[in-house]
């Protein structure tokens, strides 16, 4: 589940907050997406340049400026995504929802950044988990 929540206070601006939760049935529980790997630590490294190089061309795209400072995966709202021509409805990348102001400035609003999974993070899943991913 994503969720996208505006918040107003009063004067010239309003800002937007994004949150995800993914529930794991057999465990009757949320967990996180670090839940969903062996190793997250490697995992978020194996994405970070796919997710650092998408979220700058989307930045310039918006008039903005590409930046050697990327903010760690680990710190980024991020949820499983299917899209539209993925087979079964199986996740087939990653999604990362981010602010506004903790990419760009605000008037360039949030940004959503797509992550393809690639066979090496896909390697990286626990197996009880495997299934709901598809294979690249």
């Amino acid at each position: 589940m994503v969720a996208e929540i505006d918040v107003f206070v009063g004067g010239a601006e309003r800002n937007s907050l994004f949150g995800a939760k993914l529930w794991d049935r057999k465990l009757d529980r949320a967990i996180e997406v670090e839940d969903l790997f062996d190793d997250p630590d490697i995992a978020f490294t194996a994405m970070n340049q796919a997710f650092c190089r998408e979220l700058d061309r989307q930045r310039v795209s918006r008039g903005g400026e590409a930046t050697e400072e990327c903010r760690p995966l680990d710190q980024q709202v991020i949820a499983p995504a299917i899209s539209s021509g993925s087979g079964w409805g199986r996740f087939d990348r990653f999604r990362v929802l981010i602010d506004p102001f903790n990419a760009g400035s605000l008037i360039e609003g949030s940004y959503q950044v797509d992550i393809p999974i690639t066979d090496q993070v896909r390697s990286l899943v626990k197996p009880e988990y495997a299934t709901f991913f598809a294979k690249p």
